[in-house]
């Protein structure tokens, strides 16, 4: 949710619109950030926010990466507790196996 990593810097985050839009469209959001999480509770309150990636991803029908945390790219298994593996992917930083997604 920050607008880069290793900050919880959320001015300009490319996520505050997407994550709005997909609200608008009826989505039911689900975020995690290392250091943005409190920041971004203070714009956006009615969004679940997790303690972890893994939290984060379990159930999921989406994944979208938006921030170049170090902690992505050791994603892996924790993929594997989505419902649906769509994975849009928009730092290039993931490296687990058999990864199929949008990359932007």
């Amino acid at each position: 949710m920050a607008f880069k990593n290793d900050t919880d810097d959320i001015r300009e985050s490319r996520s505050i619109p997407v994550i709005m839009k997909l609200k608008e469209e009826g989505a039911d959001i689900v975020a995690y950030d290392p250091k943005a999480v409190d920041s971004m509770k203070r714009l956006i309150q009615d969004i679940e926010y997790c303690p972890t990636a893994a939290d984060a991803l379990r159930g999921a029908d989406a994944c979208i990466v938006m921030t170049e945390w170090p902690e992505f790219s050791e994603l892996d298994e924790e993929f594997d507790r989505m419902r649906s593996r769509v994975i849009i992917e928009g730092r290039r930083i993931l490296s687990c196996r058999d990864i199929e997604g949008i990359c932007w």
